[in-house]
This record gives structure tokens, sequence and C-alpha cells, in this order.
């Protein structure tokens, strides 16, 4: 049954509503990943804006260690070296409430020689930088390059893990004196930058170790984030540089999600897009068909009233023959007979004759209207007063019988037929002196005024007796009288073949009317100067 729906002259439709929905959801798909990107530069900057506070922390952290170096380095420099006592009291000033510095020492040549605090490293002691080579290097970086660096994360003499700021110490005469080193706790350090929060909203990993930025060893966190489209940023150090990164906790494609709410609005928006595109095209199809439904109940309607005036025709022209039999036999026995019967016989033949001229002429009529129906004739320019003047004369005798008065003011050109239109008049005019009232003579006033551009208004008005209001539409239909045969003339055909004739003008025709009061017909009709619609 649906299929039958989509027939040729149906697939525009569909097919339209159907690329409707595809650019829709293309749009939509389209403006989900521009949203999509919009929200992933957001995260992203906002993250980079974190991570730089992050960045700002831990350098800070890392460099403020070596300005409380450089106060023991003064010491040395000025006094070409320092005591242990002079040591102690100058690490006690500089690192009290250092919570990331382990300790501190310093070595005479390579050999280390005080520590603060000395508590817990006392291993410290006595050691010669050179015989642990992985300290050994940085130290001799740090000299041949006379200015401090960070090394680290690397293995303590005295057990663990932590950094190591290395400070390299020259004398005023140019000699090397020894190292003065911090040892920095790498927790410690970490959490003071903010890194040891728990409520983190991103994750990070540090890699760089010793200075080395991208090409260092791991210092903090997972290297799988470095491969994850993190956000980088380098953290710079005395000499070199760590490499940090990070990403929001649960990954981007948390950080860029869209929310359920757009996402259902995005849903809605493409549902109801494609509702409303098949909705209309079904409409449009519906529309379709119920214009091919009016196309062909028009056709058949046309084709029966066509068949009916046709036989309306054919069948009034074939009872003219009989019926003038009739009327001419009984004719003849009223002559021949008339007198001579009783006086029933003589009323019976008047009853026929009577009779049938009063069906010749309905059949007339009815042959009138049916050659109306048919007609095809084209509208020309014709003078209504005129048309009125020539229907005065076709009515002589009625109006001087009637002694009816006709006034008929002066009358435009209009587009007509000029037979047609002398019929209207005449029918108009006939129809007002048959019911008239028998109190008074009958005036019948014919006027005409242009009441909308291009367009006439034509009243016939009379003084007879009058039609009520619901019997307005009644009249205008065939054989609708509203008296019996006897009381007045006529075959209930007159008013019809005027509403025939006004809407073959294009015109319309209606009557204005109350009991007792008269009535008054109206009908319009082009100016002859319009150009007629075809």
């Amino acid at each position: 049954m649906a299929f039958t729906l989509i027939r040729r002259g149906h697939w525009l439709p569909l097919t339209l509503a159907l690329a409707v929905s595809v650019v829709t959801g293309a749009v939509l798909v389209h403006v989900d990943t521009i949203e999509r990107q919009r929200r992933h530069q957001e995260a992203r900057a906002t993250l980079a804006a974190q991570v730089s506070a992050v960045r700002a922390k831990l350098e800070f952290s890392l460099s403020e260690p070596l300005a409380r170096a450089q106060g023991v380095i003064a010491h040395i420099i000025t006094h070409d070296g320092i005591t242990a006592e002079e040591f102690h009291t100058t690490g006690e000033v500089l690192l009290k409430d250092q919570r990331g510095v382990r300790n501190m020492v310093v070595s005479h040549d390579m050999v280390i020689a005080m520590s603060y605090p000395l508590a817990g490293n006392e291993s410290v002691i006595g050691v010669d930088y050179r015989s642990i080579p992985v300290q050994y290097q940085q130290v001799r970086r740090a000299i041949e390059n006379r200015a401090p660096l960070l090394q680290g994360p690397v293995p303590l003499i005295q057990g663990g893990i932590g950094l190591i700021l290395r400070n390299p110490v020259f004398l005023r005469d140019g000699r090397f004196y020894g190292m003065a080193n911090i040892v920095l706790d790498i927790p410690a350090i970490f959490a003071d930058a903010g890194l040891g929060k728990a409520d983190l909203p991103f994750q990070v990993a540090i890699r760089g170790g010793d200075g080395l930025g991208a090409a260092g060893a791991m210092i903090l966190g997972d290297q799988a984030v470095f491969a994850a489209q993190p956000v980088l940023t380098d953290v710079v150090l005395t000499q070199g540089t760590w490499q940090l990164a990070a990403l929001p906790k649960g990954g981007w494609d948390q950080a860029d999600a869209i929310p359920v709410r757009v996402r259902l609005m995005e849903v809605l928006a493409f549902v109801a897009m494609t509702a409303i595109a098949f909705g209309a095209a079904f409409h449009i199809i519906g529309q379709d068909q119920g214009k091919e439904i009016l196309r062909r109940k028009s056709e058949e309607l046309e084709r029966s009233n066509a068949d009916l005036e046709r036989f309306a025709y054919i069948a009034s022209h074939d009872l003219q023959t009989p019926l003038r039999n009739v009327i001419s036999y009984a004719q003849l026995l009223s002559r021949r007979y008339g007198g001579r019967l009783d006086q029933d016989a003589d009323d019976f033949i008047g009853f026929i004759v009577e009779g049938s001229a009063r069906m010749s002429q309905l059949i007339q009529d009815l042959l009138n209207y049916a050659r109306l129906s048919n007609s095809v004739e084209p509208l020309a320019a014709v003078d209504a007063g005129q048309a009125v003047q020539q229907a005065l004369s076709n009515l002589t005798d009625v109006i001087g019988h009637s002694h009816a008065t006709i006034e008929a003011a002066n009358l435009p050109m209009v587009r007509a037929n000029p037979a047609q239109l002398v019929s209207l008049f005449q029918n108009l005019i006939d129809n007002a002196i048959k019911y008239a009232d028998p109190a008074r003579p009958p005036v019948i006033r014919i006027h005409a005024q242009q009441t909308e551009p291009g367009w006439w208004t034509f009243a016939v008005a009379d003084n007879g007796i009058g039609i009520a209001a619901e019997y307005f539409e009644q009249i205008f239909v065939v054989f609708q009288r509203l008296h019996t045969p006897g009381d007045r003339s006529g075959t209930g055909i007159g008013l019809a073949i005027c509403q025939r004739i006004v809407q073959h003008c294009g015109g319309r025709i209606w009557v204005e009317s109350s009991p007792g009061q008269g009535a008054t017909f109206l009908f319009t009709l082009m100016a002859a100067e319009t150009v007629p619609l075809m």
C-alpha cells in the first residue's frame, strides 16, 4: 500500500526530503565536529594555563636553593675557604625552614669534607667524587662549564634518590676550590610545585634527567603520557631543561566529550528536520493525489453535465414533433366539435390544448437552457441600453396588457453575447410583470453603477409581491416555482436561464427582497473596455 503512493512524479518530494535529511545530518555532524574541536582547544588552553602555573612553581622550587648555596660560595671566595664551624653556622641560617633540601655539602677539590646537617649524612664525609662515576661525570661537566647544574634523579651516597644542585667554586685567583652542592628531596620539591595534590585535575609526566630535556630519562609519571598529544612545556634549569607533559584526567576523549544535553538536542533537531521534510513530502504527495482525484471528479462531472445537457436537448427536440401533433389535433377537435358536445367535452378539449401549449413552452425553454449550456460563442462589446430596448420590444403585448411602467436609465457598454443579453433582460422584466402586486400597476426600474474597476452592477427592481429570504437560492434552480401553475404563468426555467447567461459572461446574479416590498435582481457584467480573462 505504501509503495503505491510512491508513483512517478512522487519521487521528487521524497528525494528532496531525503536530501534535506542527509544535509541536516551532515550539518549536525559538521557542527558536532566543530564543537568537539572547540571544546578540545578550550580544554588545551585551560590545561596550558594550569600547567604554566605548575611550571613556574617548579622552576622556583628548583632555582631558589641555588640562591642559598651562593651564600656559602661567597663566604669561601671571600675567606679563601670555610671552616667546619663556619659552614655549620652558615648552613643553619641558609637552610632554615627549607623543606625541599635534604642536605648541603662542601668538598675540598673532589673529596667531600663537610655536610649540613651532618646527622644522617655521615656516610658522605670523605667520599671522593672520582670514585662514583655516575656523579663524577656531572661534577666534571659543572667544572668545565664553570656554572651550576642540576643532576638527577641520581642514587645518593647516603641512600635514596635525589636531585643534586652542583656548584663549582673558584677562588679569586681562579683556582678550583671544590664543590658546594645542595641535595634536593624530590617528593618535597614536587609537592611544593603542587604536583602532589590528590585533586589535581590532570596527570603529569616529566622527563629530562640531568637537564637533557626530551632526550633525558623519566623523572616523574608515565612515559605513555608523552604519546597521547599532551600539553608540553619546558622547565628551565640552570643548565638544560626538563620537559613536562600534561593530560586531562580521563584523557582528551572525556575532556572533549559533548554533554548529553547537547547530544540530545542534536538528535531532536535531526529527528524534527527529518519529520518536517518527510511530512512536507507526503503532504505534497497527498495534495497531488487530492488534485488528481479532484481533476478526475471534475472531468466526470463535466462529462455527466455534458451528457445530461445533450440528453435534454435531444429529448426536448424529439418531443416537439409528437407534441405538435397533439396540439394540432386538440385544436382541430376544438374547432370542429366545440359546442357540439357537452360542456365536459369542451372543458376536456380546453385542458388538452392548454396543457399541450404549456408543455410546448416548457420544452422550448428547456431547449434554450440546453443551448446556453453548450454555448461557446465569444463575448463582444454590447450596448446594454439597446438590449433593454429590444427586450421591451419583444414584450410589447405583455407590457401593454399589464399597464406596466418601465424606467431604464442610461446603461453602459458591457462584454456579453448580444442575443443572450436581450434574453437576460427580457426574462427579468417578464418575471417582474408576472409577479406584480394586483393592488398596483407594475413599475420596473433598470439602472447600473460601477461598483469596482472593470465591472458594472445592474439592478432590475420592481414593486411586486416580493420574495421571502429562504427562497433566494431556490428561485434560480431549474423548474423551481414558488407558486402553482394555475396562479402564475411560466415554466420555472426563466431565472435559471438568467443565471446561466450571467455566469457565461463571468458575472454573478442574486436577489434582494422582502415579501410585499418588491424584488431587486442584481447581476454583474464586465465593462466593455476591460480585457476578458482567458
